[in-house]
């Protein structure tokens, strides 16, 4: 049977995954997290990046409140990581179990709730601060464009997420007028981020990388 690797080396059927991001089966009156954490999740696990959201960020050098806003969220999260809630703890529980059942080569019976369960242990495991998005209530979309602006000139140390230190286009090409003035924003941004650059590379490991769970 397929599995696929989590980002913490945990596996789970893919048949589940693609339930989640279908929405087969959801609840009705589900909370929106599997909906929102679907949409904001890329397929290599690193931040959704909505094309015109980021493309406006690129193009507008960030500002203090922007990085404030982000290192308030990414804070919450690397928090959230090392002491997860009840509920969290409940939830990759669940998520365990499920994915034992599976990798054995049983079909898990899903509850109701499961949906729900089984996407906030996957955010726990290199998302968190989507979760804290969520729970927030916060504008989801400025803060993907913020997170995608600031990760695409900050690299992350483990080097799994983010574009700040993925390799550069062997094919060369003459830059658009976009492509340049983007290029320069990114410039500037990674020199006005330099004073936070220590920090948000700590939160990026502990937030993009944590642990596996233990299921208890």
């Amino acid at each position: 049977m397929l599995r696929v690797e989590l980002p913490n080396g945990g596996t789970i059927v893919a048949m589940l995954l693609a339930v989640l991001v279908l929405g087969c089966g959801k609840a009705p009156g589900a909370a929106p997290l599997a909906e929102t954490a679907a949409a904001q999740t890329s397929s290599d696990g690193g931040p959704a990046q909505d094309s015109s959201q980021q493309t406006d960020m690129q193009v507008v050098p960030l500002n203090g409140d922007d990085v404030a806003f982000y290192l308030r969220v990414m804070r919450a999260a690397a928090e959230r990581v090392a002491h997860p809630t009840a509920a969290d703890r409940q939830a990759q529980s669940r998520a365990a179990s499920v994915a034992s059942q599976a990798n054995a080569g049983k079909t898990p019976i899903l509850a109701a709730t499961d949906q729900d369960a089984l996407m906030r242990s996957m955010l726990l495991q290199g998302q968190a601060d989507r979760l804290i998005v969520e729970e927030w209530h916060l504008d989801a979309r400025r803060y993907e464009a913020i997170a995608s602006a600031i990760e695409a000139v900050v690299p992350d140390p483990a080097g799994a997420f983010g574009s700040g230190d993925a390799p550069a286009d062997a094919t060369p090409h003459t830059p658009t007028p976009l492509e340049r003035k983007i290029q320069a924003v990114e410039a500037q941004n990674a020199q006005f981020l330099k004073p936070y650059v220590p920090e948000i590379q700590k939160l990026l490991t502990v937030v993009r990388h944590p642990p596996p769970a233990d299921g208890t």
